[in-house]
């Protein structure tokens, strides 16, 4: 690969991430208020709208990798998710009845299922091969995420909440033309994907990580729907909420730019408890009415969480996965944390809410990390070989 090549290569992965997850921020920070307040709605209806995503990508999420395997076409397949997905986000633009948008966002979750993992998927394997890290990469999509919940609160103040759909779509479509220069993978013959895929789900050490990610990810990500109660319940402001998801997001992109180097040096399985056991402390501290000055503090330690164990998770599932089902072992993760993992803690997160109130919500959520921890602690002190180590073997 020559120089222009390598540097047009590494600005699409940078372009893509970016762009993705400024859509992203720009749908889901405000979709819940535009369903209440443009279309009003009721709580529950809201509910089962901005729930449904995830148990969509549960089941879409593995039928992407799985194709995308098949296929050897993650490229193609990348774009024509983004690009459907953007088309899918605009209808909501039509429809005001319930059932309409249900089944729209039904739609928008099959196809916005695919982006994440396919993304991950070709990142990863071109970091691994010439030695990048792929933290630098993803940190911009945390940049993405951040700027865009500024950007679009100011634009929907501007000219109405509508105005996200478009931010949506026109940032997405834009980084359909970069995905088209990601890396090119797909070199395994389709035969080897079902043998592949067999022998994952014998793998005890996956499906046990795998068991890991659903109760660290999990809480992580429920968190996005509970903080604002709880924010405002120890006496915090709807603004106060908004500052403190920006000041998360920002703080995830320092140590995306530096957790690759921490974790060659330290292995997955360590850098991942930390992350677990940083997490877990965060959501125990919850649990509790602190002070407003000690949440915004706390708040600071989500790049410590996330930044570390999500590479890790990523770089551990690879490193033992069959080198022809990689990508169908990334998208079974994400539909673990994503998928299933976010329904699920929402929902008994909602449940606890009504019985014992919010603090009960964060108790329960530190709990469950900390069950993740001890697993892949577990995995840790029973692992022979280092996964890298295995890797090669399987290759050789």
């Amino acid at each position: 690969m020559n120089s222009v090549t390598k540097r047009r290569t590494l600005l699409s992965i940078t372009l893509v991430y970016f762009l993705a997850y400024f859509a992203l921020g720009a749908f889901s920070t405000l979709f819940g208020v535009y369903l209440k307040e443009e279309i009003q709605l009721s709580g529950t209806q809201t509910g089962l709208i901005l729930s449904i995503g995830p148990i969509v990508m549960l089941f879409t999420q593995p039928l992407w990798g799985f194709l995308s395997d098949y296929t050897r076409k993650p490229r193609q397949l990348l774009m024509l998710s983004i690009i459907v997905t953007g088309l899918l986000g605009l209808l909501f633009l039509f429809f005001d009845r319930y059932f309409l948008i249900f089944a729209s966002a039904i739609l928008l979750a099959v196809f916005q299922a695919a982006i994440n993992p396919l993304t991950d998927s070709l990142t990863l394997n071109y970091t691994s091969k010439n030695g990048l890290n792929y933290g630098r990469f993803r940190l911009w999509g945390a940049a993405g995420f951040a700027f865009a919940a500024w950007v679009s609160g100011t634009l929907a103040e501007m000219f109405g909440l509508k105005v996200i759909f478009f931010a949506f779509a026109f940032s997405l479509w834009i980084s359909a033309i970069f995905a088209w220069f990601m890396p090119r993978e797909g070199e395994f013959r389709r035969a080897e994907v079902g043998k592949g895929l067999v022998k994952l789900m014998r793998m005890p050490r996956f499906l046990i990580f795998l068991t890991a990610s659903f109760c660290v990810m999990g809480p992580l990500l429920a968190h996005n729907s509970y903080f604002g109660l709880y924010y405002q319940a120890i006496g915090g402001t709807v603004a106060g909420v908004g500052f403190c998801f920006l000041l998360g997001a920002g703080s995830e992109i320092p140590i995306w730019n530096t957790s690759g180097k921490w974790i060659e040096k330290h292995g997955p399985h360590l850098m991942a408890i930390c992350a677990g056991v940083i997490g877990a402390i965060r959501w125990f501290f919850y649990s509790f009415d602190l002070p407003l000055a000690w949440v915004i503090i706390l708040t600071l330690t989500q790049g410590l969480t996330i930044g570390i164990f999500f590479p890790a998770s990523l770089i551990y599932i690879q490193s033992v996965a069959p080198p022809e089902v990689r990508t169908t072992a990334v998208s079974l993760n994400a539909a673990m944390t994503s998928g299933l993992g976010n329904w699920f803690f929402v929902l008994i997160g909602g449940m606890i809410l009504d019985a014992f109130g919010i603090f009960s919500v964060y108790r329960f959520f530190s709990l469950f990390t900390f069950i993740g921890v001890i697993l892949i602690a577990g995995l840790a002190l029973t692992k022979k070989k280092p996964p890298s180590t295995e890797l090669a073997a399987k290759e050789k």
